[in-house]
């Protein structure tokens, strides 16, 4: 977050994506805030295997959302030199290739 928030919301998107779960927060700081999901939808049903999305957003006074970038960890499972356009490109567990450009932090 680039600065604080009254109030964090994610949601867990399916395929098509329908919201399969909404996870307040509550407020945060600016920065980093961490979220696990554990694999429920809001019915508390378990989701099935798939590919899900993550949408994060601050709201604010008055109802007012606002986007908040996602991020996600994942362990590096290879590096390809020459990928793409000749670029560095990861191969990171659950998410595929990654364009180096793309990762904020290693470690």
């Amino acid at each position: 977050l680039p600065s604080a928030a009254s109030r964090v919301q994610v949601q867990v998107l399916g395929a098509g994506g329908e919201v399969l779960r909404t996870i307040e927060l509550g407020p945060q700081p600016a920065g980093l805030a961490r979220v696990s999901w554990d694999g429920r939808a809001d019915d508390g049903s378990l989701a099935a295997e798939g590919a899900y999305q993550l949408r994060a957003q601050t709201i604010g006074p008055g109802g007012v959302q606002s986007a908040a970038q996602v991020l996600a960890i994942a362990a590096v499972e290879s590096v390809t030199i020459g990928a793409g356009q000749g670029g560095l490109a990861l191969f990171l567990r659950g998410l595929g290739d990654v364009p180096f450009g793309e990762v904020r932090r290693i470690g």
